[in-house]
């Protein structure tokens, strides 16, 4: 959403608005999830963040994003919030950012809708 590659922003927290804020919220969260539905991490997945934040590459999510092509959030944070609901652990972070990708996804559809619209004198 950011429109950023993985990058050190993902795992910066030195300000108030930096991105690693979010992103650490957001791995604690899955954490909480993961460990009600009993499933045990073997590896830290914010000092994953850290090194992957040190590559800067485009992670498919930014490309499908860039190109307006269906996304991976089912399977990120719509998994994650689902699995929440039904772990009755609560998901605010996942559940918002997988509400905004979708309600992205349907404007790529929607602004084309409207297009057609356009074209054809329709109001």
């Amino acid at each position: 959403m950011s429109g950023l590659p993985h990058s050190p922003h993902f795992a910066d927290e030195t300000r108030f608005s930096d991105l690693g804020h979010l992103l650490h919220d957001l791995i604690d969260e899955g954490k909480r999830v993961a460990a009600g539905v009993g499933v045990k991490l073997h590896d830290d997945p914010w000092e994953m963040n850290k090194i992957g934040a040190m590559t800067n590459h485009p992670p498919s999510m930014l490309y499908d994003v860039r190109h307006q092509l269906p996304t991976e959030v089912d399977f990120l944070s719509g998994a994650i919030a689902r699995e929440a609901g039904r772990a009755g652990v609560a998901a605010p972070l996942h559940t918002a950012v997988f509400r905004l990708l979708k309600g992205k996804e349907a404007a790529w559809s929607f602004k084309d809708e409207n297009r057609a619209v356009e074209a054809h004198g329709v109001h």
